[in-house]
């Protein structure tokens, strides 16, 4: 598990370092405007999210045997439901 752990720290860190992180967004020199320019591109796949999570994603799960896969995707859209926000 430390492995894993390990994994994810490493990861996380060169995320946070990132330029777009550390040049563009903290950049105070830059307008404002010009910070979050890339705003309007990925709306669209934020505000999407949502419904692809309750509309595609999640099946009905009345039938008599539900598929085990599909159990465990339903309870990960639950779970991911409001991370649009």
């Amino acid at each position: 598990m430390q492995k894993v752990i390990d994994y994810i720290e490493e990861h996380r860190k060169a995320y946070e370092n990132h330029a777009f992180f550390t040049r563009l967004l903290a950049d105070e020199s830059l307008p404002g405007e010009r910070r979050l320019a890339w705003g309007p591109s990925v709306i669209p796949f934020i505000m999407g999210y949502s419904d692809l999570n309750k509309y595609v994603f999640r099946k009905d799960e009345g039938n008599d045997r539900p598929d085990q896969l599909q159990t465990l995707l339903n309870a990960h859209t639950y779970e991911e439901d409001f991370h649009w926000q």
